[in-house]
């Protein structure tokens, strides 16, 4: 089990470093900007006025 999760961490690791070779972060920034299926959680959060609470519901 070790191995495995030693494999997949290592192959993760690998994968960031080549994406960080490619892209500085502000492309990053720019591609987020653009992205239009993104929910910005910080400004509900920020709303003093309510409660706020963020929850993920997993079917089984």
């Amino acid at each position: 089990m070790i191995d495995y999760l030693h494999k997949i961490y290592s192959e993760k690791k690998e994968s960031v470093e080549r994406y960080k070779k490619l892209y500085s972060v502000e492309d990053l920034s720019e591609k987020i900007k653009a992205y239009k299926n993104y929910y910005d959680f910080e400004k509900p959060l920020n709303n003093k006025k309510k409660v706020n609470v963020i929850a993920e519901i997993k079917k089984s």
